[in-house]
């Protein structure tokens, strides 16, 4: 509800920041796989043998 002289961050500047990274998704917490146990280890998708070989034709 205010600013202390001795806070780092501004109440705006903190609430502002605030509403920038909750609107990001993060990593981990939004399983992109169906199995619970792989859902908060690191993920990416990478194309298939087919996939690729489909890509370069398409080039």
């Amino acid at each position: 509800c205010h600013d202390h002289k001795f806070d780092p961050v501004t109440q705006e500047d903190y609430y502002s920041l605030f509403a920038y990274f909750n609107s990001n998704d993060e990593i981990g917490l939004y399983p992109q796989v169906q199995d619970v146990q792989r859902a908060f280890q690191p993920f990416i998708q990478v194309p298939s043998s087919e996939q690729i070989v489909q890509m370069e034709a398409l080039r």
